[in-house]
């Protein structure tokens, strides 16, 4: 199974035009541990609104932008083995394909980390169930802390 590789929270939103003028841009996060994200991004056009947090095997999308604007989205699936992804309340990815449709919203593929759409102007609430764990991106391992101070025992001193 391919593994998705976490990026620095620098990068996070990852929301970058792919047309002059923001006319068409992606979305497309990399949350690397991180739980929650909201972000606002200037443009010309009005700005875009994003969102994401993850819960468990639950990761929840908002984003909101301007008319004249298309976004390709890509909706992490954290290496989840049979994620199942809503748009809007509608069920639009299920079983390794796409089902549903929702007025606005196009498949667009999906590779080992992402499930992508492409939308038109407006808000959208993505919600991605059966998603990988946090703990997973561990290469498989729980994750733990390793510092001393943490793990050592405090009892006698002081």
């Amino acid at each position: 199974m391919a593994r998705c590789t976490p990026c620095p929270p620098t990068r996070a939103a990852s929301i970058r035009p792919t047309k002059p003028g923001w006319e068409t841009y992606e979305v497309i996060p990399q949350t690397g541990t991180l739980t929650k994200i909201d972000t606002v991004t200037p443009m010309v056009k009005g700005d875009i609104r994003f969102g994401i947090t993850r819960d468990g095997t639950k990761v929840t999308l908002t984003l909101t932008s301007q008319g004249g604007t298309a976004a390709r989205v890509g909706v992490p699936t954290y290496g989840g083995f049979q994620p199942v992804i809503t748009a809007n309340g509608t069920t639009v990815y299920s079983n390794g394909s796409s089902t549903g449709s929702v007025t606005g919203l196009a498949y667009s593929g999906k590779d080992s980390c992402y499930v992508y759409f492409t939308v038109q102007p407006g808000s959208w609430t993505f919600t991605a169930t059966g998603t990988g764990r946090l703990d997973n991106l561990a290469l498989g391992r729980p994750v733990t802390s390793n510092n001393s101070l943490e793990n050592g025992d405090w009892a006698g001193t002081g």
